[in-house]
């Protein structure tokens, strides 16, 4: 695919100079999420250069203290497309999935992404940042 659809969310936000996350689609859009709830995302990911490293995605989900609640990490498109095998100005699409815990408690929460390797650490952008805070989620009483 050489082109994003159109996205609910837009980040616009080069890591390594490699990868371009360019937004996200999140399901359900509702304003706020509840305990044990499933949240499906799919990131818009583009090829900046070819890469000769295998990077791996991360989605966190930190709570309102700042600690993870969360996660799904792993290769792109559940590792059947490794960024090795991506060309420049190709857009993948990367459907994620976060299950809430049961025992979140309600507030604000921070969903943020971004690529690593486990040998070498995250990817950054020009600012400096290891991740991407895609927006922040709220958690309402069960």
């Amino acid at each position: 695919m050489w082109t994003a659809p159109p996205l609910d969310i837009t980040a616009d936000t080069c890591l390594g100079g490699a990868v371009t996350l360019l937004g996200a689609d999140l399901h359900p859009d509702a304003a706020v999420l509840l305990p044990g709830q499933t949240l499906t995302l799919t990131l818009a990911w583009r090829a900046e250069a070819e890469m000769t490293i295998s990077y791996r995605v991360f989605l966190h989900l930190l709570g309102p203290d700042g600690t993870l609640v969360a996660q799904a990490d792993g290769e792109p498109a559940d590792w059947t497309r490794p960024t090795t095998g991506w060309l420049p100005g190709e857009v993948m699409l990367d459907r994620r999935e976060l299950v809430l815990p049961p025992t979140a408690g309600p507030g604000q929460y921070a969903l943020r992404v971004g690529l690593y390797t486990p040998e070498e650490g995250r990817l950054r952008s020009s600012d400096g940042a290891d991740a991407v805070e895609l927006l922040t989620l709220t958690v309402g009483e069960p």
